[in-house]
């Protein structure tokens, strides 16, 4: 990234913070890795908007617990406002930002100011696609369904397993 852009976003999430428009960032955990810790990352950025991923982690005996959220902090007049992407955008953000090339790629996917938009690949889980697969198998039946990362040609693919029931 840009050294300016970086400045300009971390200035937006300054003024976001002091605002009380977020929360400041913290961490407060004990020697026995107890408590809690907030902090920012910047996911991409633009001229006078940015892209924050806001991670809540509470450390307890039995592990971490993250919680993410994402926010674009915008800047409007002398003010900055944060609007927080609702569930379904989540996973489209990482998605974006693993497929994005250049800055400020994400943010005009989003915000629908793109000239070619941002294609999100699709998801491992393809639980919602079994309807649509095992409707047209009429002489077989789907026996386990498996998600799979194929890295050499670049997109996840669904693994069907069935068997012939006319035996």
């Amino acid at each position: 990234m840009n050294p300016k852009h970086i400045f300009a976003a971390r200035t937006l999430l300054a003024r976001a913070i002091e605002a009380g428009n977020l929360d400041a960032s913290y961490v407060d955990i004990d020697r026995k890795h107890r408590g809690s810790a907030l902090n920012y990352d910047l996911y991409d950025a633009k001229d006078g908007i940015a892209l924050y991923q806001q991670r809540h982690t509470v450390c307890t005996k039995f592990g971490n617990s993250p919680a993410k959220d994402y926010f674009l902090v915008r800047r409007t007049g002398r003010k900055v406002s944060v609007e927080q992407l609702d569930a379904k955008a989540k996973a489209r953000v990482v998605k974006l930002a693993k497929a994005s090339s250049t800055l400020g790629e994400v943010i005009n996917t989003l915000t629908g100011k793109a000239k070619r938009p941002l294609k999100a690949k699709a998801s491992a889980n393809a639980l919602d696609d079994l309807t649509a697969v095992s409707a047209p198998l009429q002489e077989s039946a789907v026996v386990g369904v498996g998600a799979t990362s194929e890295f050499a040609l670049g997109y996840p693919f669904l693994v069907i397993q069935h068997f012939n029931l006319m035996r």
